[in-house]
């Protein structure tokens, strides 16, 4: 929809995508005629299950499973002859006001058969699927249990930026517009998000989501959005973990769990002879009130259309002040996440919202 809105220029990091059986006419006309090949996945399933490439719609399974169907990246950045994609950690802390972060690291999945288009070769998954579910089958499969060494069918993000250098590719300008690319699409989808929330959370704290983002580079480097993990793995072998565990621990620290209803004098005094404090700050429920004032409402609609000085200091609200504190109650705990909204450019989304 946004794509429509604003055009392909600003978001054309997705593959062109047929819902089916909605758009199933659509596709077929699209596909008639070619030779491209496609890529056709069942709505939340997991870990490549069911996933096929295609070159025809005859070859795509139609029955009770929603598919989405994707224009297959058919020139893909290889490295020793595989193909591979990225699986990233995006964390919400926020649907209102949104606050989006990127984890500095993440998962690096290889094929396991040297890349080809062969017509006898469309239909092998160890080729075109960099699923770790799918290759370890493969009994070529190599497990790296070291971090820091350029080897194996799984690295962690930081060791492919590590061989990037030692190419002489600078990779800073891909991590840039992966940013740019997480954080429209999350705006792709934060109006159901927040209409979501609103109807079903009661307090701003304690709610919040981790998102698994898998891009792919082309052989230009240009990042690709193949799709968005509703429920990432987390998966426990050793290279994973050194990931995802460090991650899991930030991440915590970052939302900063509240207590979000009153307590009575005997769990006080457990939670403050088990944490060592020397008093308890009861529970106020002001500071979960998410009723906004008519005051609030228009300061709010103010300031998207980009009226000035309406959060200087003589004129912030009690809302204003509760999210700014938590705003820098979460900045302060972070290390290896990078906030990307807000952000001090960020009037550039103010549209998509």
């Amino acid at each position: 929809m946004l794509q429509n809105k604003f055009g392909s220029e600003m978001f054309s990091f997705l593959p062109q995508t047929f819902n089916i059986p909605e758009e199933w006419d659509k596709l077929r006309n699209t596909m008639e005629g070619g030779k491209e090949a496609w890529i056709a996945k069942p709505i939340a399933s997991s870990c490549g299950d069911g996933i096929t490439v295609v070159t025809s719609p005859e070859h795509i399974k139609l029955g009770r499973s929603i598919l989405s169907v994707q224009k297959y990246i058919s020139n893909p950045f290889l490295i020793n002859g595989l193909k591979f994609d990225l699986r990233l950690y995006v964390l919400l802390t926020s649907i209102d006001p949104l606050k989006i972060y990127l984890y500095e690291d993440g998962i690096v999945r290889f094929a396991t058969k040297q890349y080809s288009l062969n017509e006898e070769d469309i239909q092998d998954t160890f080729i075109h699927l960099t699923n770790y579910s799918i290759n370890k089958r493969n009994e070529d499969f190599e497990f790296n249990e070291t971090p820091d060494k350029l080897f194996g069918h799984k690295w962690s993000l930081n060791m492919l930026w590590n061989h990037f250098e030692r190419e002489g590719i600078n990779w800073f300008p891909i991590w840039e517009e992966i940013k740019d690319i997480v954080v429209k699409t999350i705006l792709s989808g934060h109006l159901p998000m927040k209409t979501a929330f609103e109807a079903e959370v009661n307090s701003d704290y304690n709610c919040y989501k981790l998102f698994g983002f898998d891009v792919l580079l082309d052989e230009s480097l240009k990042p690709w959005l193949l799709e968005v993990n509703n429920f990432p793995t987390l998966n426990h072998k050793s290279l994973d973990r050194h990931v995802n565990e460090v991650m899991i621990a930030e991440m915590f620290n970052i939302l900063g769990f509240h207590i979000t209803e009153p307590i009575n004098d005997k769990k006080k005094a457990a939670i403050i002879d088990n944490t060592g404090l020397d008093s308890f700050v009861d529970f106020d429920p002001q500071m979960y009130m998410r009723k906004k004032s008519n005051e609030q409402l228009d300061k709010e609609e103010d300031w998207a259309k980009g009226k000035p000085g309406l959060f200087d200091e003589d004129k912030l609200t009690p809302l204003d002040v509760r999210i700014l504190i938590r705003a820098e109650e979460e900045l302060e705990q972070t290390h290896n996440f990078s906030r990307l909204l807000p952000c001090a450019d960020g009037q550039k989304y103010l549209d998509c919202c």
